[in-house]
């Protein structure tokens, strides 16, 4: 209920990032933000928005407001490798 959404914002208030997978994204369409009154966000800071999404299955449309980033990972030289 409203108490629970409530914590579920506080606690986003004091992270750095907030996580989901794909398939969050495909069902809830979430904000992924902190959405307090003024007087208890203390610093209007939002948390890094981050996707992970093996597949590319989220739609740009649900990512407008992200920056979007991407790489693979290359099993035979064990790095990273993509562009922006």
């Amino acid at each position: 209920g409203s108490a629970a959404r409530l914590r579920a914002h506080q606690l986003r208030d004091g992270c750095d990032a907030i996580l989901v997978g794909a398939g969050t994204v495909l069902a809830d369409d979430p904000r992924l933000n902190v959405r307090l009154p003024p007087e208890a966000h203390h610093d209007g800071h939002q948390p890094l928005r981050v996707v992970i999404d093996g597949g590319l299955r989220t739609p740009l449309e649900a990512v407008q407001e992200f920056q979007v980033l991407t790489s693979m990972y290359d099993a035979e030289y064990g790095r990273a490798s993509g562009a922006s």
